[in-house]
C-alpha cells in the first residue's frame, strides 16, 4: 500500500508560485509540506527521482521509476552506484550541468537504456531500450 494519499484534482486556474524567503530560523520543509510533495512525486505520470548531493544521492522515487528500475535498493545510494547501467548515458552530463549551472537541463528524445536487475552499463538480457526526455533541475 503507497503511503500517499492522492490529491484532490483542482479545476481553478493556475497561479503563479512566490518564492518564500528562507530565513534561518524557519526548518527547511514543514512535515505537512514534505507529505504534501512526497504524495504529488509519487502521483506525476513520469518517471522521477530526488537526488541529493553531489554523489546524487537518491532519496525519494516514485512508482513509475521503480517499476523502471525494478525492485532493487536505489533509496541512500549514490545513483551511480544503484543504477550502474546509466553510467554513459547522458542523464549524469545533463545533471552535472544543472548542478554547474544552477538551470534546469533537458534532454530530448535520447536513448536511454535501462534494467530491471542491476547491470553494467549497456549489457546482460534485461536491458531495455527506449527513448527518454530527461530534465535535471538543481
Amino acid at each position: 500500500m503507497p503511503d500517499y494519499e492522492p490529491l484532490p484534482v483542482s479545476t481553478a486556474p493556475l497561479q503563479p508560485l512566490e518564492q518564500p524567503q528562507q530565513t534561518l530560523e524557519q526548518p527547511l520543509r514543514a512535515p505537512a509540506e514534505e507529505h504534501r510533495l512526497r504524495t504529488i512525486l509519487h502521483q506525476v505520470p513520469a518517471c522521477m527521482a530526488s537526488l541529493a548531493g553531489p554523489e546524487y544521492m537518491v532519496t525519494v522515487t516514485n512508482e513509475l521509476f521503480r517499476q523502471l528500475f525494478g525492485e532493487r535498493q536505489l533509496i541512500g545510494l549514490p545513483l551511480r552506484e544503484a543504477l550502474p547501467e546509466l553510467v554513459g548515458q547522458p542523464f549524469f552530463d545533463l545533471l552535472d550541468e544543472a548542478c554547474r549551472t544552477g538551470e534546469p537541463c533537458y534532454g530530448y528524445e535520447a536513448g536511454a537504456y535501462a534494467s530491471a536487475t542491476p547491470t553494467p552499463a549497456w549489457t546482460g538480457p534485461s536491458i531495455s531500450t527506449s527513448a527518454a526526455n530527461p530534465c535535471a533541475t538543481p
